[in-house]
C-alpha cells in the first residue's frame, strides 16, 4: 500500500514539475526566468535582507568598539597604540564582519535554489549555450557559487557602498557580475580555440522533480 502511495505521489510531483518546466525551462522563457530569479536574489541580498542584516551587524560592532575605545583612555595607553588598535584593527574587523551577513544571505538563496531542484535545470538549460564557448552546463554552478565565495564580493560591496547610493547598488552589482561573465566568456573562447581543442564531453544528468527545500539541507548548504 505504501509503495502504491509513493508511486501516486511521484506521478503527481512529476506532472507538477512538467508544468513548472514549461515556463522555467521553456525555449523562449528559460533564460529570462533565470536572469529574473538571479536578479531577485541580488536585490534581496544587497537591498533588503542582506543589507539590513549587515547594517544591524555594523551597529552592534560599533557599540562594542565604542566600549573598547573607553578602556585605553582609562588605562592611559599611548595615543599612537590606541589609534592603531581602534582605527586600524577594530575598523578592519568591523569591515569584514559587517559583510558577513551579505555573503551568508547570498549562500542562503543559492542553497534554496539548489535544494528545490532548479539548479539542475539551469545546468541543462545552459549546457547548449555554454558548449558554444567550450564549457558544459555544469559550469554554471561554480559560477553561481563564485558569486558569494570569492574575494570579489566583499570588494564590490565595499566600493559600491562607498561610491553609490543604496537605490542603485543592486543594479550596479548585477552589472559588475555581468561584465565579469562577459570577460569569462571571451577567455573561454580564447582557450577553446587554443589550448582546449577537440570534441566536448557528453553532458548526462538526472533531473529530479521540484521539491520544497528542507531547512536542514539549506542550512548545511549555506
Amino acid at each position: 500500500m505504501n509503495s502504491e502511495n509513493e508511486v501516486i505521489m511521484d506521478g503527481r510531483e512529476h506532472k507538477r514539475s512538467m508544468a513548472i518546466d514549461r515556463i522555467l525551462t521553456g525555449k523562449y522563457t528559460a533564460i529570462p526566468c533565470f536572469i529574473g530569479i538571479m536578479a531577485l536574489v541580488f536585490v534581496m541580498t544587497f537591498s533588503f535582507i542582506g543589507a539590513a542584516l549587515s547594517d544591524l551587524m555594523g551597529i552592534r560592532i560599533d557599540k562594542v568598539i565604542a566600549l573598547l575605545d573607553c578602556l585605553p583612555g582609562k588605562a592611559q595607553v599611548n595615543p599612537i597604540a590606541h589609534s592603531l588598535v581602534n582605527d586600524g584593527v577594530c575598523s578592519g574587523v568591523r569591515s569584514v564582519l559587517s559583510l558577513l551577513p551579505t555573503i551568508v544571505t547570498m549562500f542562503f538563496f543559492i542553497s534554496i535554489l539548489e535544494d528545490t531542484g532548479y539548479i539542475e535545470r539551469v545546468d541543462f538549460v545552459m549546457d547548449r549555450l555554454l558548449r558554444k564557448i567550450g564549457l558544459s552546463g555544469r559550469s554554471i554552478v561554480p559560477m553561481l557559487i563564485g558569486f558569494g565565495c570569492t574575494a570579489k564580493l566583499p570588494i564590490y560591496t565595499l566600493m559600491i557602498s562607498a561610491f553609490f547610493p543604496r537605490r542603485y547598488q543592486a543594479l550596479i552589482i548585477v552589472g559588475l557580475y555581468a561584465l565579469g561573465i562577459v570577460c569569462g566568456i571571451l577567455y573561454a573562447l580564447f582557450l577553446k580555440g587554443t589550448k582546449y581543442k577537440g570534441l566536448p564531453v557528453p553532458f548526462v544528468m538526472k533531473i529530479p522533480n521540484y521539491r520544497f527545500p528542507s531547512a536542514k539541507s539549506v542550512w548545511s548548504l549555506s
